[in-house]
């Protein structure tokens, strides 16, 4: 379901006894929650089933284990580790490591609208020490009917995010297939062009990642600066960090080359937030610098993304057109 305008994508998990709105991140390979091990103020007005309690849920300290988090907009959280019942739907893992959060920062205290981060990452990328704990998704992998999930994340509406199967109604066209080498833990792959609209494909080969917990599509600064250049009346805000434009404008689609095929996302995707009645936040931003780029949801929820990762050999993204 979707949270402030495209800021985040939340489901409903339960852990042990509390029923969570987890932020499904595929960036990220931790899965902690607020509890009551935190001070009353950082848990805010969530109600009681909303916060974790290892007291009361049956879970189990995993005894000389804590985990600590700090994300790229210097965000923070840490805490104590239980083994615990986590489920969505009917998929249960009885015994998930979940990361208890005893402090968090100031943004997450103020982001109320979810209760903790869910990563589907790379279990290697796990916080947790002396010793990195599974996945739900790698503890669910193996009863699952095939070694994969999607994500269908929409513009300003309820998406969803499936496992074990790919659902055929919810894309149309080809799937297409890019391997993933995950060697820093994340669903990377590695685009070889662009093209703006109706412009030719121009080549670029870069690293990128598949990262369901970034808002933004983060493009390298030349192809980003490259997209708002069609956009007229359009320019970098400092304020901001990012892109605005009137909010009138038409944007132009913005096509993605990927195992040499066209990956097209349509233009209304990079309008992310309404700023003032005329000016809007565009959703493609400059990846400042960063060893990888980061296609957050401005560029997921204008496809149907499959996730696959086989008990053995290559791990791949999939992706097609929302039908």
């Amino acid at each position: 379901m979707p949270f402030r305008s495209d800021q985040m994508y939340v489901v409903n998990v339960l852990v042990g006894k509390a029923n969570m709105s987890l932020d499904i991140d595929t960036g990220s390979s931790d899965l902690w929650v607020v509890s009551t091990l935190q001070p009353a103020a950082q848990r805010g007005s969530r109600p009681a089933n909303r916060i974790y309690d290892p007291s009361t849920s049956g879970g189990k300290p995993l005894e000389g284990h804590t985990w600590r988090m700090s994300y790229g907009d210097q965000s923070t959280a840490s805490g104590q580790v239980y083994l615990d019942k986590v489920a969505i739907g009917d998929l249960v893992v009885p015994n998930q490591a979940v990361e208890a959060a005893s402090t968090m920062s100031q943004k997450f205290i103020q982001d109320a609208g979810h209760d903790g981060l869910f990563g589907f990452g790379s279990s290697r990328r796990n916080a947790i020490r002396p010793e990195a704990q599974l996945t739900w998704f790698d503890n669910i992998r193996p009863k699952l009917a095939s070694p994969l999930f999607t994500s269908l994340l929409k513009r300003r509406a309820a998406g969803s995010f499936d496992f074990g199967y790919i659902d055929k109604a919810k894309y149309t066209g080809e799937i297409v297939w890019a391997p993933v080498t995950a060697k820093r833990g994340y669903w990377d792959f590695t685009p070889t062009g662009f093209a703006i609209g109706d412009m030719p494909v121009q080549s670029a080969t870069f690293e990128a990642i598949a990262d369901t917990g970034s808002s933004l599509w983060y493009l390298p600064r030349a192809i980003a600066d490259a997209y708002w250049a069609q956009v007229p009346g359009s320019s970098y805000s400092q304020p901001q960090s990012g892109f605005i434009f009137p909010c009138n404008s038409k944007l132009p689609d913005m096509t993605v080359i990927i195992s040499g095929k066209r990956i097209t996302v349509p233009g209304i995707m990079m309008n992310y937030q309404t700023l003032s009645p005329n000016t809007c936040m565009g959703g493609i931003n400059r990846d400042f610098g960063m060893p990888f780029s980061i296609f957050g949801d401005a560029f997921l929820k204008g496809l149907f993304v499959v996730y696959e990762a086989p008990m053995e050999g290559q791990l791949r993204l999939g992706f097609a057109s929302q039908k």
